[in-house]
């Protein structure tokens, strides 16, 4: 997708629970902080197979033109552990502002980072599983 430079943006993240347990204290945290706002998004408790969206703000003005990555990582809580995923990212463009008197922002879909992260997670959950059964 690509966003006028100067303008600000959201984009929607969607969160899925996995697992076959309840996880607690989820968060959605972009590690690119300095483009995406707020630096982290809190969900809480999520059953097995809930979906939660969460939201962020990407302001492109001090972005230059051209190709930028968005980097989230989701952290909880399972039992007494603290785990995290596997950073996801995607990829968005900064075109040249628009000329005055043009529409406003465009809309960054979410679709694309929601289907890394549930990737990632789900590389995560696999790669958990088969290091405890080793």
């Amino acid at each position: 997708a690509s966003v006028p430079q100067g303008t600000k943006t959201r984009i929607s993240l969607e969160v899925y629970n996995a697992k076959d347990v309840p996880v607690s204290g989820v968060l959605v945290i972009p590690v690119s902080a300095d483009i995406a706002y707020p630096s982290q998004y809190f969900i809480g408790s999520m059953e097995p197979d809930d979906v939660f969206s969460a939201s962020f703000d990407i302001a492109t003005t001090n972005l230059s033109v051209g190709s930028h990555t968005l980097t989230f990582v989701v952290a909880y809580k399972q039992g007494t552990t603290y785990y995290q995923t596997p950073p996801v990212a995607a990829t968005f463009s900064v075109s040249p502002p628009r000329p005055a008197g043009g529409q406003g922002g465009i809309l960054l879909s979410g679709a694309i980072v929601f289907i890394l992260l549930i990737l990632g997670v789900g590389a995560y959950l696999i790669w958990s599983r088969r290091r405890k059964k080793a």
